[in-house]
């Protein structure tokens, strides 16, 4: 893979459309590692993050503004824009009173594109250790991926085959005659994933390790494998109990039941499960508070897993089936968390590709 003729457009056009994502099926980069967080956000939440911007109220909307132009320039915040910042990202209420300080507010961590610089912050104070972690992460890739386009073309050529061998070498090995652009994406967003199976397996939360990799476990896709967890987790045989039971208690949407049929179509993947449906069914099952139960980080990491594998589909030379791409995925999953695992204590940008 010619690495170094990569060229960095906005958008990968894959080769065929999704029949199960349609239009939310946008391969948006900011770098050749990395995806916007638009493109996840409309994965995860069916809305971009403009979308998120417009719930906010006026001064919040314009401090997020200013915010952006600061990130642009490099100029310094007023002191009330930072405190209007301070509080769309992290109301008092929800920090038990502590409140950030202005620099706190005015420090951004250098080599990120601007979406991530936005979206890591945003983030910071309320993702806990595990999101924390992840997001350095990101920001090293970034930066790794910044200094590799700065090299001089020679010192490009030199280094590119070390870079992406690992990468290269599965991706081709598949037969899948992936485009070039879409395997350095791909392959790095499943590192991310790889890392967070081993951080979950880690965490008192997380009982099962491996709990990642088994949601792309190719026998079902990894919907139906995330139904099973929480099917597992209340107690319920099959998704007509669970039916039964979001039923019982008051699961609705706008006035709607969601039936054992609706349930069927979200876990086999027929139909997206819609973010909002997907708060309805956590909430039936876990109270008021579903965010911390292991399932709903899992649930995200499932719609990442079904985006994946759409993009596999979309990006391969022929057709390709859903558990097909799945299994390669999953199969490459194992291998860079066991990878992952003997480079231990590693910086991230030294394990760039694996």
């Amino acid at each position: 893979m010619a690495m170094t003729s990569i060229p960095l457009d906005r958008e990968l056009l894959p080769l065929r459309p999704s029949k199960l994502l349609g239009d939310r099926l946008r391969f948006l980069r900011c770098t050749l590692v990395s995806f916007e967080p638009d493109a996840l956000l409309r994965v995860i939440m069916e809305i971009p993050f403009a979308r998120i911007m417009e719930d906010l109220n006026y001064e919040g909307y314009l401090a997020i503004v200013a915010w952006g132009r600061s990130v642009d320039t490099g100029s310094q915040m007023q002191q009330g824009t930072r405190e209007e910042l301070d509080e769309v990202f992290m109301p008092v209420k929800s920090r038990g009173g502590v409140k950030r300080t202005p620099d706190d507010l005015r420090l951004l961590p250098p080599g990120l594109s601007k979406p991530w610089r936005l979206t890591r912050f945003s983030y910071w104070g309320s993702s806990g250790r595990t999101g924390r972690r992840l997001l350095t992460r990101l920001a090293y890739f970034e930066r790794m991926a910044d200094r590799f386009a700065r090299l001089p073309q020679s010192r490009k050529e030199e280094l590119a085959p070390e870079i992406a061998s690992g990468t290269d070498r599965y991706w081709k090995g598949t037969g899948l005659g992936l485009v070039p652009g879409a395997i350095l994406l791909l392959d790095a967003t499943l590192n991310h994933l790889a890392w967070l199976d081993d951080e979950f397996s880690r965490s008192p939360a997380y009982v099962e390790a491996g709990a990642v990799i088994a949601l792309a476990d190719p026998r079902k896709r990894s919907m139906r494998n995330w139904f099973n967890l929480l099917l597992k987790s209340v107690k319920c045989a099959n998704l007509l109990e669970l039916h039964a039971l979001v039923d019982r208690r008051g699961g609705r949407i706008r006035d709607e039941i969601i039936t054992h049929g609706r349930l069927k179509k979200w876990a086999s993947s027929s139909t997206v499960f819609p973010f909002e449906s997907a708060k309805v069914v956590l909430t039936a099952c876990y109270g008021d508070d579903p965010g911390s139960h292991p399932e709903v980080g899992l649930l995200w990491c499932a719609k990442v897993l079904t985006f994946l594998t759409e993009m596999v589909m979309g990006f391969s030379a022929g057709p390709v089936a859903p558990l097909v791409a799945q299994g390669h995925i999953h199969v490459r999953l194992q291998h860079l968390r066991e990878e992952l695992r003997a480079t231990k204590g590693a910086r991230p940008e030294e394990l760039f590709f694996l």
